[in-house]
C-alpha cells in the first residue's frame, strides 16, 4: 500500500513562548501562527525564517481565520478584542471591540464579509468586516461560548456552551432553536458538508449525529469502556466520522448506519488536534505526549510515529496538497514535515 514517509522538514522556532494556533496560508507556502505573547508571526515554509510579525494584541492570541481572498485574515485574543490584518504589509485594518471576555473562537462567512465571534462573555457577536460594526449580539446565559460553526451557505450559527446546543439565523439574530444536547459537557461539534446534519461528541461518552432542517435526533453512538468523546470531524465525503476519546481511542464510525468501523488506540493519554488527509485514506493526530502519529484511516494501522515536540500539541493542519504537516506545540515552536510517496 502506499503512504507517505514524513520526515522532519524544517523546525521554526520564534520567541520563547507556547504556540496557541497555526493556520495555513492558501498559497501553500506560508502558515501564520498565534502565540502566547500577543504576538502573530508568519513564516515561510521553504525559507524556514520569519517573514513578518504582527504586532496589536496585548494579550495571547487564541484564533486565526483567513479571508477567502487570501489577503487578509482575523485573529482573536485573551485582550478580549477581534483585529483584521493585511497580511502582506503588516497592517491592522480594524479592531473589533465589543467583547468583555476572551475571544474563544471565530468563523468567517463563505463569501468573507461577516465574522463571528464566540467569548467567555456568554455572548456571540456577528461582525460586519468591511465597516466593524456589530450586525448582532447573541447572548447566552452560560459559562462562555466554546465551539462556534456556520452552515456551508453561510445561513446559520451553531453554538454550544456546557450541554446546550444553540442554533441562529445568521441574518436576522433570531434564535432557532436550543436544546440540552448531552448530560454532560460539549467537547466538539462538526457539520457535514451538505449542510444536513450537525455531529455533536461530549463528556458523557456519546456522539449524536442530528438533523439540521428538522432538529431531530438521528442517532446515538456510544462504545463500551470508554471516556469522553473529546473530538469529531466528519470526512470531506461525508461517509465517516472520526471521533477520539480522552482515553486516547479513535473511532471511525459510518454516518448511515451508525456502525461501528474501526476502533483502535492512538495515545496513552487524550489526544489534542486530528487532520485528514485529501485523499480520505490516512489520519494524522498530535497528543499531549508530544508525539504525532499517522494512521490508514480503512486498517486502523499505524504508518508512522515520530516524536515531534517535546511539549503538548496546541494545533496541527494539513497543506491541501497533503505534502506537508505543520504542527505548533507549548514548547514554543512549530516543526513541518514532507511527505514523498512511497511505500512503508
Amino acid at each position: 500500500m502506499l503512504g507517505r514517509d514524513f520526515k522532519l522538514f524544517g523546525l521554526i522556532e520564534g520567541p520563547p513562548c507556547s504556540v496557541n494556533c497555526v493556520v495555513l496560508i492558501p498559497d501553500g507556502r506560508n502558515i501564520l501562527s498565534g502565540l502566547d505573547n500577543s504576538t502573530i508571526m508568519l513564516w515561510d515554509l521553504y525559507e524556514i525564517n520569519p517573514a513578518r510579525v504582527f504586532e496589536g494584541h496585548l494579550q495571547p492570541v487564541n484564533c486565526i481565520a483567513i479571508l477567502p481572498d487570501g489577503k487578509h485574515f482575523v485573529s482573536g485574543s485573551c485582550d478580549k478584542t477581534i483585529k483584521k490584518w493585511d497580511l502582506e504589509t503588516g497592517e491592522v485594518l480594524m479592531t473589533f471591540e465589543g467583547h468583555q471576555g476572551w475571544v474563544n473562537c471565530i468563523a468567517l462567512t463563505p463569501d468573507g464579509q461577516r465574522l463571528v465571534s464566540g467569548s467567555k462573555d456568554n455572548r456571540i457577536i456577528v461582525w460586519d468586516l468591511d465597516t466593524g460594526e456589530q450586525l448582532n449580539v447573541l447572548k447566552w446565559s452560560s459559562d462562555g461560548i466554546d465551539n462556534i460553526a456556520l452552515t456551508p451557505d453561510g445561513k446559520q450559527i451553531i453554538s454550544s456552551s456546557d450541554v446546550l446546543i444553540k442554533i441562529w439565523d445568521l441574518d436576522t439574530g433570531k434564535l432557532l432553536k436550543s436544546f440540552k444536547a448531552h448530560d454532560l459537557k460539549i467537547c466538539s461539534i462538526a457539520i457535514s458538508p451538505d449542510g444536513k446534519r450537525l455531529i455533536t461528541g461530549s463528556e458523557d461518552k456519546s456522539i449524536k449525529i442530528w438533523d439540521l432542517k428538522t432538529w431531530k435526533l438521528l442517532k446515538t453512538l456510544t462504545i463500551d469502556d470508554s471516556l469522553g468523546v473529546a473530538y469529531v470531524s466528519i470526512t470531506p465525503d461525508e461517509k465517516r466520522i472520526i471521533s477520539y476519546y480522552f482515553n486516547g481511542f479513535i473511532v471511525i464510525w459510518d454516518v448511515e448506519t451508525g456502525k461501528q468501523l474501526k476502533s483502535f488506540k492512538s495515545h496513552g493519554i487524550s489526544f489534542y488536534y486530528i487532520a485528514v488527509f485529501t485523499d480520505y485514506k490516512q489520519i494524522i493526530n498530535g497528543s499531549y505526549d508530544s508525539n504525532i502519529k499517522i494512521w490508514d484511516l480503512d486498517t486502523g494501522r499505524l504508518l508512522k510515529n515520530f516524536e515531534s515536540h517535546v511539549d503538548v500539541i496546541s494545533s496541527i493542519d494539513i497543506t491541501p496538497d497533503s505534502k506537508h504537516v505543520i504542527s505548533g506545540s507549548f514548547d514554543k515552536k512549530s516543526k513541518f514535515g514532507i511527505s514523498n510517496r512511497k511505500k512503508f
